[in-house]
């Protein structure tokens, strides 16, 4: 049996659509457990990740764009932001 791909293509994006709308479209599910949805410029480590609220039609003026959904793990631990004297 073949695997289906998740790859989407020719997915009309209308005027105030955001790249949350757009993964909620992608992916009718949830991400797993303790990781969450993001869009990319691309899938290596110098993309450029769009907030979720932003209007896509804003940020690509073209008719095509390449629009990357990866998983990214959610981490809580802020405790290494804060140092302590």
């Amino acid at each position: 049996m073949r695997k289906k791909s998740l790859f989407k293509a020719n997915i009309q994006i209308i005027k105030r659509m955001s790249f949350k709308n757009l993964i909620s479209f992608a992916f009718s599910g949830n991400p797993p457990n303790g990781k969450r949805f993001i869009a990319k410029s691309l899938l290596e480590s110098n993309a450029i990740e769009f907030l979720p609220d932003q209007i896509i039609k804003i940020i690509f003026f073209n008719q095509h764009a390449d629009i990357w959904i990866d998983l990214e793990k959610i981490d809580h631990d802020y405790f290494d932001l804060f140092e302590k004297d």
